[in-house]
């Protein structure tokens, strides 16, 4: 029987849903109501795309913390359960966004065991995440798109084009809008890195100094028959896993280390979990993405796989682009542009550009008034000094762009 409530917090893409069902697998009370093999080979708009652990159905499904918390008081469950939870919407996850969770984990919960995954804070496997999340599980783009861009000002009306022509992230594979959006609007894509303990630590104390306050103050109200007082052995309650260790032969041991020292079950074995690893390992199509970029990187050399969906396109040409001296811009930096812009223009002069990388596609006389009489300082420098070409890599395939990036280093 599953003893302890297991909250297994991850963003998209990043194998949460196979820990659940490993664990649920395993468990000798839970398997039998588990589907024995979870594996999803078809790309559907209900279980996602290859390779997703899907079929074993979710409840509750993966879903950020405020639902989660929704959810638990909708349905009180009575007994204990498995959470998988979205730690991440969009962005880049940090660890003051985690260490709430964690903390509001931790003290609504006496014995609950928390298992954080991330991608060791390594853009390679960041990359991998966010593949993942597009490609296996594409209702999650479609649902940002309707609901949590409509809250970031920068992207709603983006969204909202996107929605008008009818996008479902499912059909995304060469659709190079999308590409483009994915390259200029990095906070659309989540991904997680490694738990700062320090942050954690210091959500903890603010937590126990709130209760020390209370119940010296009125100890009918707050109390220990009520609240949790105060929270140790972090490491007795709080697992962090590499995400990339998941489809991997290591996992038997880590998932083996997993259960006997949170004491999650009182009777459990790995026999269902051992025969199906090897197969679930096969399904991740998107680890080709390691041993692609690696021959990328080495020979410059686009392959089949690379080319062969607009995410992961959009990953090398991040890294193209970053090469060349090419960012792009945050909401307050298009703003602090098109504010300069009009304050210094005069009626004959054309509309403020997007963003200040517009500038090149000014009038010369414009271009040297900006820049020289103004003093404008500009974020990207210089991206010229590799040819007008370059700003046009939004009508331009991988290969072009590769192979004007791999020109320009000869």
């Amino acid at each position: 029987m599953i003893k302890k409530n297991v909250y297994i917090l991850f963003p998209v893409g990043y194998h949460g849903n196979y820990i659940k069902w490993s664990i649920e697998a395993s468990d000798l009370d839970a398997r039998k109501v588990t589907q024995k093999n979870p594996i999803n080979y078809d790309n559907t708009v209900q279980f996602g795309g290859v390779g997703t652990s899907h079929l074993h159905t979710r409840i509750p499904t993966h879903q950020s913390f405020g639902r989660h918390q929704i959810w638990q008081i909708l349905n009180r469950p009575d007994h204990p359960k498995i959470y998988i939870i979205n730690s991440m919407a969009c962005g880049r996850g940090d660890s003051e966004i985690l260490s709430r969770i964690m903390t509001d984990i931790l003290f609504q919960d006496r014995e609950g065991i928390i298992i954080s995954l991330h991608d060791n804070d390594d853009r390679d496997i960041q990359s991998y995440g966010i593949i993942n999340s597009i490609t296996k599980w594409p209702t999650y783009i479609d649902s940002v798109f309707e609901s949590t861009a409509l809250h970031i000002s920068e992207l709603k009306p983006l969204a909202r084009e996107f929605l008008s022509r009818g996008f479902r992230a499912i059909n995304s594979a060469k659709d190079r809008e999308f590409r483009n959006f994915l390259i200029e609007h990095e906070k659309i894509a989540s991904s997680q890195g490694i738990l700062n303990i320090d942050v954690l630590n210091y959500h903890i104390n603010s937590s126990e100094k709130w209760y020390q306050a209370r119940n010296r103050a009125q100890p009918h109200e707050v109390n220990e028959l009520t609240y949790i007082p105060r929270i140790t052995n972090l490491s007795e309650r709080i697992l962090q896993i590499n995400c990339k260790d998941i489809p991997h032969e290591k996992y038997i041991d880590i998932f083996q280390h997993i259960m006997e020292k949170f004491q999650i079950s009182d009777n459990w074995d790995m026999n269902p979990l051992k025969s199906l690893h090897d197969e679930y390992i096969s399904a991740q199509k998107n680890l080709q993405w390691f041993e692609s970029l690696e021959a990328w990187q080495r020979s410059g050399k686009i392959d089949d796989y690379l080319r062969s969906h607009s995410v992961i396109e959009s990953e090398i040409i991040k890294r193209i682009l970053t090469a060349m001296g090419i960012s792009f811009y945050t909401e307050e930096e298009r703003q602090r542009w098109i504010m300069f812009y009009h304050d210094v223009s005069d009626p004959s002069w054309p509309k403020a550009p997007d963003s200040e990388m517009g500038i090149y596609n000014l009038p010369q006389n414009i271009q040297r008034e900006i820049l020289d009489v103004f003093q404008y300082k500009l974020k990207n420098q210089n991206p010229l000094r590799f040819g007008s070409q370059l700003l046009e890599w939004k009508n331009m395939s991988l290969d072009e762009i590769n192979d004007y990036f791999l020109n320009y280093y000869e």
